[in-house]
C-alpha cells in the first residue's frame, strides 16, 4: 500500500455537479466521537476530491481523507486508504488497510495502524456507482499507534479507533 500524507500528490477529476462538502466520517478515537469532513477542492485547474476510488488492471484503491473542516486543514486529518488485490466488488476482503491520523498536521507525531500489531478492519456497507461518482458507506476500525516521518511505530503509544464513513466518492 502506498504511504500517503496528503491528498495533494492524488488528483482525481470529478463532476461539476459534487457539492464541496462530499460526506463524514465520524469515529470514536479512544472513546472520544469526533467527525471530519470529506470534501472536494480546487488544485491549479482541476477539482479534486478527498474521497477516491482507482480500478487498475491489478488492483483497486480506495481512499478517503476526511478533515476537521469543511476545507482542507491537515491538523486533525484522518484518512483510510484500502487495496483490493484484482477487479473489485464490494463483498472482497481488502489486501492492505490503513488508518492514520494526525492530530498536529503534516509535521511531527502521527498514528497509523501500519505496524500496530494488529490488522486494521474495513466493511463496506453500500457502495453505489454512477459513472466517475459512488457514494460509500463503510465502517472501520483499528489499533493506531505514534510515529514520525521515517521512524519506528512505538508501540507504547497506540490508541483504539472505530467509526463510519457517509461519502460521494470521485470514481478514476
Amino acid at each position: 500500500m502506498t504511504f500517503r500524507l496528503a491528498l495533494m500528490t492524488l488528483a482525481f477529476t470529478i463532476q461539476p455537479a459534487l457539492a464541496d462538502e462530499l460526506g463524514r466520517i465520524t469515529a470514536f478515537i479512544d472513546g472520544k466521537e469526533q467527525s471530519w469532513h470529506t470534501i472536494t477542492m480546487t488544485q491549479g485547474d482541476q477539482q479534486v476530491a478527498t474521497a477516491s476510488f482507482e480500478q487498475t488492471s491489478h488492483y483497486a484503491d480506495l481512499y478517503v481523507q476526511g478533515h476537521p473542516e469543511p476545507r482542507f486543514v491537515s491538523k486533525g486529518m484522518l484518512s483510510v486508504d484500502v487495496r483490493y488485490a484484482g477487479q473489485f466488488t464490494p463483498d472482497d476482503d481488502p489486501m492492505a488497510i490503513e488508518i492514520m491520523y494526525l492530530p498536529n498536521g503534516m509535521g511531527g507525531q502521527f498514528f497509523t495502524s501500519r505496524g500496530a500489531g494488529e490488522l486494521a478492519r474495513f466493511q463496506i456497507v453500500a457502495f453505489d456507482v454512477w459513472g466517475t461518482a459512488a457514494e460509500l458507506v463503510a465502517a472501520f476500525s483499528g489499533k493506531l499507534c505514534s510515529t514520525r516521518m521515517n521512524a519506528p511505530v512505538d508501540l507504547t503509544d497506540c490508541m483504539r479507533i472505530n467509526g463510519q464513513i457517509t461519502s460521494r466518492i470521485a470514481v478514476e
